[in-house]
């Protein structure tokens, strides 16, 4: 079935105009902590029972009312010191009203009572209950917008508010619940049932908050690092304890990679949960969820695993401002898996994996999509697709060709490090590797952040002659779009002549426009002229020989 370009025009200025309305809260009021006491004790009704209790800044004046997410749920009153405030909860949306206006830089506490059947997204995320789990998976793939922590708390559900949680789960006395930041500890309650208290003192975005229960034991690692040690915990049911020693046998590797490639690591602890998810895992700041159909004793998805650490630098240290700039989390985490086979397994093994991505971003990014998609700005249908992760990962490959892998890594490093518990997008981005590095990036973000297609560089003809001691060599290039806009300028590409016993000389040259004349004087005369050998850029077609 085909859509109607009109429809999808008409949903995605909808989709625009609500995430734009949802960011726009947080220009007026900021959640600076939210406490979460939680009752998930009957997985046979599956009804929980909550309170939430936000502390919420003013930063505007003339305040009277609040409004926050909370889908799926019953409100049963809202309190202010004790006192019941009026309020109407048309889900998702639940206005409070206040006894009084506040102005710029008060505070209050607000107290939520809730309870009721926590919901799943009808594609991907959501609560879900499952057997013996109970756990939220922190965005709807099919909702708007996606950000989906309001399925079990009250929240400002968007990319850009952020904040430190405290959790009290309670939980029948045979489970423990897992949730962000560190486990302060659990109490004994005299009817047999348990409070888990967990903490988390750094800011994230409510999607990136996280509960799991089931019958856990917590296998615990130790990690070497920049800081000294970080104890990492992955909590699984006691019979899968041997598969996670397997399946995590590489979590150093990651660890490692990604603290020399981008700076170190900030967050209290590493943490995974084993869920019954079979569509991947989810990045829940230091508990992150990862289906048990992955953790299967095996390294078949260490890659996997990897992806959703390097998370805790992209897309949860860093978040992205809109749904529209997704590929600032998803593509650099998309990325770090090929890192991660370079770090642990060698440069062929690298290469290998920017192929196999490349191929697949050619072969089915436009299908996946329906069509040839700049990879920001995303539109919000397309938010998770193959665009946002594959292609996004392989433009950043290509990224570190111009700048080189001492001003990639550290501009990005610095990066992470300025803009560190913010929200971001693909212009910051790109405006500080610029200033930072000493290399213009608007060439690069325009032809290949802001705009659809591909390029493809082949040598359609080259002359030498011989000229004394020596031979005057040129190389003429073309340049073809391929459901680009424009043609790419200031593209750094390596030339690589073979003389005659096939020694390899390497030379370098940048691409503007349609056509360019590459004119060099070499000892000797080519037998094999290439270019791009080392696969450094995304293009269509990674080479052409003479």
């Amino acid at each position: 079935m085909k859509r109607a370009p009109l429809l999808i025009l008409l949903l995605m200025l909808i989709h625009q105009a609500i995430l734009a309305a949802d960011a726009s809260r947080s220009d007026t009021l900021d959640i600076r902590k939210t406490i979460i006491n939680f009752e998930i004790t009957d997985f046979s009704t599956k009804v929980i029972y909550a309170k939430a209790s936000l502390l919420v800044k003013a930063k505007q004046n003339n305040i009277s009312w609040m409004n926050f997410d909370l889908e799926g749920l019953i409100t049963d009153s809202v309190q202010l010191n004790g006192n019941n405030l009026t309020f109407t909860h048309n889900s998702p949306d639940l206005k409070v009203n206040l006894p009084a206006a506040i102005n710029t830089n008060d505070s209050v506490w607000i107290d939520i009572y809730y309870h009721g059947i926590p919901i799943a997204d009808a594609t991907w995320g959501g609560f879900t209950f499952s057997g013996l789990y109970g756990f939220q998976m922190g965005v709807g793939f099919n909702a708007q917008p996606h950000s989906f922590g309001r399925t079990w708390h009250p929240c400002f559900d968007n990319f850009v508010e952020r904040c430190p949680y405290e959790f009290f789960v309670t939980t029948t006395g045979d489970k423990m619940a897992v949730c962000n930041g560190l486990l302060i500890d659990s109490t004994l309650l005299g009817n047999g049932n348990k409070i888990w208290h967990w903490k988390l003192d750094e800011n994230i975005p409510s999607y990136l908050s996280s509960v799991a229960v089931c019958d856990y034991t917590l296998v615990k690692k130790i990690l070497s690092g920049m800081n000294g040690n970080t104890d990492a915990y992955i909590a699984c049911r006691p019979v899968d304890t041997n598969k996670v020693n397997g399946s995590f046998a590489h979590l150093q590797e990651s660890f490692s990679m990604l603290e020399e490639s981008f700076g170190p690591y900030l967050w209290s602890r590493v943490g995974y949960s084993l869920v019954p998810f079979n569509a991947g895992a989810m990045e829940h700041a230091t508990n992150i969820h990862i289906g048990t159909p992955f953790i299967d004793g095996t390294l078949n998805y260490e890659t996997l695993i990897a992806h959703e650490l390097a998370h805790h630098w992209w897309g949860d240290l860093v978040t992205c401002s809109t749904a529209g700039d997704m590929w600032l989390n998803e593509g650099f985490a998309s990325y770090c898996e090929m890192l991660h086979e370079e770090y642990t397994y060698g440069q062929a093994a690298y290469i290998k994996s920017v192929k196999d991505n490349h191929f697949r971003v050619l072969s089915t990014a436009h299908i996946n999509d329906d069509g040839y998609k700049a990879i920001s700005p995303m539109d919000s249908l397309h938010t998770y697709g193959t665009t946002v992760y594959l292609k996004g990962a392989d433009m950043i490959h290509s990224m570190r060709s111009y700048l080189g892998d001492s001003l990639f890594f550290k501009g990005l490093s610095d990066f992470l490090d300025q803009y560190k518990w913010t929200a971001i997008s693909s212009q910051q981005l790109r405006d500080f590797l610029s200033n930072a590095g000493g290399s213009n990036m608007q060439a690069f973000f325009s032809n290949w952040v802001f705009e659809p297609g591909f390029t493809h560089f082949s040598i359609d003809s080259n002359q030498s002659v011989f000229n004394g001691n020596s031979y005057d060599v040129s190389v003429f290039f073309r340049q073809r779009k391929h459901r680009s806009m424009n043609y790419y300028t200031k593209v750094p590409i390596e030339i690589g002549f073979y003389d005659a016993q096939m020694n390899l000389h390497i030379y370098r040259a940048e691409m503007n426009g349609q056509c360019l004349e590459f004119r060099v004087q070499l000892p000797f005369e080519p037998t094999l002229i290439v270019i791009d050998l080392n696969l450094k850029s995304a293009m269509l077609l990674p080479r052409k020989i003479k």
